[in-house]
């Protein structure tokens, strides 16, 4: 059971990581609204997964107002696909 990823365990990170798998890449701001968690705790996650190559985070100025772009980066993706295969083992050793 140690094949856990403890970054991408936590629920919030763990969802990021999934809407970004679906859409590749969001606003800050959709992935707040998707989420349901204020901008100080979305940042705090966000930070986590780009220090571990997660996530990239782009920020620029469409018409003169800051954005920032959040999309998932290669490790991201393999990270999760690993952690949900992790999951998949623990279900079937729990139903045998």
């Amino acid at each position: 059971m140690n094949n856990i990823n403890s970054i991408i365990h936590q629920p919030v990170r763990l969802n990021i990581l999934t809407l970004l798998h679906m859409d590749k890449s969001m606003s800050f701001s959709n992935l707040k609204k998707e989420l349901g968690v204020s901008d100080w705790n979305l940042w705090a996650h966000l930070e986590k997964l780009e220090k571990h190559w997660y996530v990239k985070i782009d920020k620029s100025f469409v018409d003169k107002k800051p954005r920032s772009t959040v999309s998932i980066e290669k490790k991201g993706e393999d990270e999760l696909v690993k952690y949900i295969s992790a999951i998949e083992n623990i279900f079937k050793w729990v139903k045998k």
